[in-house]
């Protein structure tokens, strides 16, 4: 009986006629319900199913207890991870973006994943809630996908930038040099209000952390820099296609 109504739960919530509001009303009022959705969250198929329903993780994502229980599972937050539809729900809330910055492993999890990435790169409210967040820059920079890319140019002129792949996160820049001046990038993700650009410090800097960014970058990639004479830069960038 549990699992028939397990089951029935999750059809409502695809179906939409179970909302966030009412799940969390449900799970928090009764414990063998949030048992029941627990025991659903384990079971690969189905937490495949609610993952890619737009629908039921829109309900998920409205409703703390039934996130949190996501979280906790490495089944469900697996095909989580792997699912765009999932990762668009998430992306879209500041709320559920801040419980998966708050869990170190699903954070992990998220920068080793390409889907994932590509729906933060799609979501500014996703990409604000990491540039917010210490413990999720440094997870960005620390991904294997991060690159720190050295070009030096002539402070009234720009450059392209060849890179593999087409998506990336700036991340931060500072200088390689002894000039200070400012780095824009010109190749933003089209709608997108997240900064590009920024100071690149008081003093040559490798990590590319004079300044926190978050923003989303499309190839390909051109840079610019203020000031005169020759300067250099180093740019923080996650790629998200891979």
């Amino acid at each position: 009986m549990p699992m028939v109504r397990a089951m029935r739960m999750l059809n409502a919530i695809e179906a939409g006629t179970l909302t966030g509001v009412n799940l969390e009303t449900l799970l928090t009022g009764d414990p063998g319900r949030l048992g029941e959705l627990n025991q659903l969250l384990v079971m690969r198929g189905q937490s495949r199913r609610m993952a890619a329903s737009s629908t039921a993780m829109t309900a998920i994502v409205a409703s703390s207890t039934a996130l949190s229980s996501v979280l906790a599972s490495s089944t469900a937050w697996g095909a989580v991870v792997a699912s765009s539809a999932a990762m668009n729900a998430i992306a879209a809330s500041s709320t559920a973006m801040n419980s998966v910055i708050a869990s170190s492993t699903a954070l992990n999890d998220v920068v080793e994943s390409s889907v994932a990435k590509m729906a933060i790169h799609a979501s500014d409210t996703a990409l604000a809630a990491i540039k917010a967040s210490g413990p999720a820059m440094a997870a960005m920079r620390a991904a294997t996908q991060y690159t720190v890319n050295n070009t030096t140019l002539n402070g009234t002129g720009s450059v392209a930038i060849s890179l593999p792949g087409t998506h990336y996160i700036l991340l931060g820049v500072s200088r390689n040099s002894t000039t200070s001046s400012t780095l824009t990038m010109t190749t933003k993700r089209g709608g997108s209000t997240q900064a590009v650009s920024g100071a690149t410090g008081s003093a040559p800097n490798t990590l590319a952390t004079a300044v926190n960014l978050a923003g989303p970058l499309v190839a390909p990639f051109n840079a610019s820099l203020s000031g005169s004479g020759t300067t250099g830069f180093y740019m923080g960038l996650l790629r998200c296609d891979v």
